[in-house]
């Protein structure tokens, strides 16, 4: 980390402390109020004092550094050692908030097995874009000597259930950038068993990148985004965008086909 003095971020009445050296662009949007603010009307909504939010995918800090001030307790997985270290450290500049145990940071990714896996980012380590699915397709080798791909070890959700109090609403964040399409069908059932309110980014777009026809690949794209959201109905959630109103899923899958865009974020609630 540098030694200029950290930046301090204000979003509504919570507010922490960064060191925005080399993320300066970043945090200047989080500040502005530009990035993600409904992520945050979403946390406000769903955390509290009671919760234990679950954070997969933390990167640098962002959302730990704000959920952690309204929950129970935080447990955070980021696999990506340089956005790990970041945000390691961006925690212990918040200590006097975050303390007493209350986050648990683990570098690790959330997978079906306690493995190790490749992971490959969009341009180098640290820049929030790591994914199993770019390490899965055709290219990571000849891109492997650049420093965008790194060794993640995995965790099950067995080991996440170990470390949540007994009792007291759950609220996961999911950002793996795709992995979620492989991941969640092993998982969703535990969840909704223990009523997990599941806020999820999905990236439909690192879906099929190895089909050269657009055409093709854009139709399969939008045909398992499909069968995603289905399987996460059928495991008993409603399916809701980040305002709250409920997913239309056959509206996002036209506009998926036509024009590449689609509400990516999920909120899975029980009722």
């Amino acid at each position: 980390m540098s030694q200029a003095a950290p930046t301090t971020i204000t979003i509504g009445d919570v507010a922490f402390l960064v060191d925005a050296a080399g993320s300066e662009t970043f945090w200047g949007k989080v500040r502005s109020g530009r990035w993600e603010p409904a992520t945050f009307q979403v946390f406000r909504r769903h955390i509290d004092a009671q919760t234990t939010f679950v954070d997969i995918g933390g990167w640098i800090g962002p959302t730990t550094l704000y959920g952690g001030q309204l929950a129970r307790k935080t447990i955070t997985l980021e696999p990506d050692p340089t956005a790990f270290a970041t945000l390691a450290a961006n925690a212990a500049l918040n200590g006097d908030k975050l303390g007493d145990g209350r986050v648990d940071l683990i570098n690790a990714a959330l997978w079906t097995e306690r493995t190790t896996l490749t992971l490959q980012s969009g341009e180098k380590v640290g820049d929030s874009t790591s994914s199993i699915l770019r390490a899965l397709s055709a290219g990571t080798g000849a891109e492997a000597a650049d420093g965008s791909t790194f060794e993640a070890t995995t965790i099950e959700i067995g080991d996440i259930y170990e470390r949540l109090p007994d009792d007291g609403p759950v609220f996961v964040k999911m950002d793996i950038e795709g992995a979620e399409y492989l991941l969640l069908e092993h998982i969703i059932a535990g969840l909704f068993a223990r009523k997990a309110v599941l806020f999820l980014s999905s990236h439909a777009q690192m879906l099929h990148t190895d089909e050269p026809s657009f055409l093709e690949r854009r139709r399969r794209q939008a045909a398992s985004h499909r069968a995603f959201v289905e399987m996460i109905r059928r495991a008993g959630y409603r399916v809701q965008n980040r305002y709250g109103r409920d997913y239309n899923l056959s509206f996002n899958t036209w506009r998926w086909l036509l024009l590449g865009k689609m509400d990516k974020d999920l909120l899975c609630a029980v009722d």
